[in-house]
């Protein structure tokens, strides 16, 4: 009986799947990067401060209560 897969050519094997094409090395991680790090936060890095506060009733007004 005939092989009738048609993913498999005349020789018996299969093309190659295109598995794994996102897990490149990434040029901007290396080595000398500390994931782990926590980079310290000041008050100079948000000059302008917090633009507005939201509350739960305006983001979500279905859950009003009254």
């Amino acid at each position: 009986m005939a092989n009738e897969d048609p993913q498999i050519d005349k020789e018996g094997e299969r093309p190659p799947k295109h598995k794994g094409k996102h897990k490149k090395d990434k040029p901007w991680d290396h080595e000398g990067i500390d994931h782990w790090a926590v980079q310290p936060f000041s008050k100079e890095d948000n000059p302008g401060g917090l633009l507005e506060e939201s509350s739960f009733a305006t983001l979500f007004p279905k859950y009003r209560g009254g």
